[in-house]
């Protein structure tokens, strides 16, 4: 049995709607703590108001996930996730925003037999998601933001405080990737990924409607991820009166970008990890990635492609052919079989995120006429513009 594993940071603002929006999509009931030797406010009334439409049963106890009380008892309320309790959840903006007096408490998810899968206790601000009970992978690939982690607790508390339940280090999955990134770095990775992707099915039906994408007059190109140069290849090949920068971090790929572009005047080579900030590198046309940016974690996906809108010139394209989370656990075994791969042959470095979340941040951006305009099960194509009018 999988032991409990610690929420890093408290998921807020679009990391905490990300997670009731998940909740919700799984059939997810939900409880709150109402404990008597607590007051509470106007507001946590309105809340119990708010709920009860929604209200499954009440169970006055000692023990909730996360908590067990010594010599008293609380209210524990169980709910159904439906649109109204949703967006009382919401307006909290916050998982540890659940406390009082201001509102109930220690809010917790359940699947549909009844086990939880998430617990907090928000005066601890301590919170973790039990494996055994949730799909870890597509928890965090649908939840921007969200990093688990495994680390030491602190004692419990004695007497007749709450008693957190320790997470502890057995079979806690981590969301964390830096030993599995750190294997780009050698040859034996990169080289067996280039050898794997050039058998990836489809993928020059992707490319060739990336190319379909680009303006009509390219100065500039801007390759993140460049891995072997392949994609930029096709790019300046597409518009022979274009210079392009190729950006990677593994030095196999940038001796393989070395070599295909040696003594070509038309690329410049910049060694860069996408896991830090981009350097300053002037304006593009466009800029391309491919199967580049599922590896860095969802937070820096979203800065990332704050920086991409940033570097772009107006009328600039962003192309983005990338490896997606699918919708469900039947749609990634499905990619897998096509593939020719099993859940062990994965890629540990590999953080995927769902189109809608992309789409919806390169929006909020800025970036016009997005959409995912190609896609094969968990391989998508996805374009932003960069409007005619913007000024920086």
């Amino acid at each position: 049995m999988r032991k409990p594993c610690a929420i890093e940071r408290e998921p807020d603002a679009l990391t905490y709607a990300a997670l009731i929006r998940f909740a919700r999509a799984q059939g997810s009931t939900f409880s709150l703590t109402w404990r008597p030797r607590l007051t509470f406010d106007a507001n946590a009334k309105q809340i119990e108001r708010a709920l009860r439409s929604s209200l499954i049963r009440q169970e006055t106890t000692e023990t909730w996930p996360g908590t067990q009380l010594v010599g008293h008892a609380a209210i524990v309320r169980f709910y159904t996730l439906s649109p109204g309790a949703q967006a009382v959840l919401d307006a909290a903006a916050r998982l540890y925003a659940w406390l009082a007096p201001n509102r109930p408490e220690d809010l917790a998810f359940y699947t549909h037999t009844g086990r939880y899968w998430l617990a907090s206790i928000a005066h601890e601000r301590d919170a973790f998601i039990d494996p055994g009970a949730v799909d870890v992978r597509q928890l965090l690939a649908s939840v921007p933001g969200l990093r688990l982690a495994q680390r030491p607790s602190k004692s419990p508390a004695a007497g007749s405080a709450p008693r957190r339940f320790e997470p502890t280090a057995d079979d806690v999955i981590l969301s964390h990737v830096e030993d599995a990134m750190s294997e780009w770095q050698t040859a034996t990775h990169a080289l067996g990924y280039l050898e794997k992707a050039d058998g990836i099915p489809h993928r020059r039906e992707g490319e060739a409607t990336l190319l379909d994408e680009l303006p009509g007059t390219v100065r500039r190109v801007l390759d993140l991820g460049s891995g072997d140069g392949r994609l930029l290849d096709l790019v300046l090949g597409a518009r022979p009166a274009s210079v392009g920068v190729a950006v990677d971090f593994s030095p196999p790929m940038l001796e393989r970008l070395r070599q295909r572009f040696e003594g070509s005047e038309r690329v410049q080579i910049i060694a860069h990890n996408l896991d830090h900030p981009l350097p300053s590198l002037g304006l593009f046309d466009v800029v391309v990635s491919s199967f580049a940016i599922h590896h860095v974690h969802h937070e820096r996906k979203r800065e990332l492609y704050t920086e991409i809108w940033n570097a772009l010139s107006p009328g600039g394209v962003f192309c983005n052919l990338e490896h997606v989370a699918s919708a469900s656990d039947n749609g990634h075994a499905r990619f897998l079989a096509a593939m020719g791969r099993t859940a062990d042959d994965e890629d540990p470095s590999n953080q995927l995120l769902d189109v809608h979340t992309q789409l919806v941040w390169l929006r909020e951006i800025g970036f016009t006429d997005v959409d995912c305009y190609w896609k094969w099960r968990e391989l998508a194509l996805l374009v932003g513009r960069k409007a005619n009018d913007v000024r920086d």
